[in-house]
């Protein structure tokens, strides 16, 4: 199952309808109802989370830093390079990594991606789609190598 930032992403309003439509999840809708239902997903999604789904909802892990490594990576939100032993945070799908404190500010505000604009973290009201995150990260993967 997708979420409509990550059609919208890839697609324009009308090609999101029209899978709407033929996957047959709106058929007691018309056009102008779909539309303003995806619009509410997509804003649903955008908005940012409380700090009560993202202590729940982040995954962390401290970051190692390689003795050959002369640059290492570096969040994207303060271009700080990660030093040994920060906490850092990875997203469900696109699997982009930030700080930990740089991407809960962040989503505080947002639920989407700095960097790709993926959903950040599965909002507690969805599905649990953990089946589907693999299949999501191997697309976002295959995405960010294809750029």
């Amino acid at each position: 199952m997708w979420t409509v930032s990550h059609m919208m992403t890839l697609s324009p309003m009308e090609k999101v309808i029209s899978y709407y439509r033929a996957s047959k999840v709106a058929d007691n809708l018309n056009d102008e109802d779909l539309r303003c239902f995806l619009e509410e997903q997509l804003c649903k999604e955008k908005a940012g989370l409380s700090e009560k789904t993202i202590a729940r909802r982040l995954k962390t892990k401290v970051y190692v830093a390689s003795k050959v490594e002369e640059n290492p990576d570096a969040c994207s939100i303060c271009m700080a390079g990660y030093k040994d032993r920060d906490k850092v945070a990875s997203l469900y799908y696109c699997c982009h990594e930030y700080h930990e404190e740089c991407i809960k500010e962040w989503l505080l505000k947002s639920n989407l991606c700095p960097m790709c604009r993926a959903l950040a973290i599965i909002p507690e009201d969805y599905p649990c789609w953990e089946a589907d995150v693999q299949l999501h990260q191997a697309f976002f993967l295959h995405l960010q190598y294809a750029i």
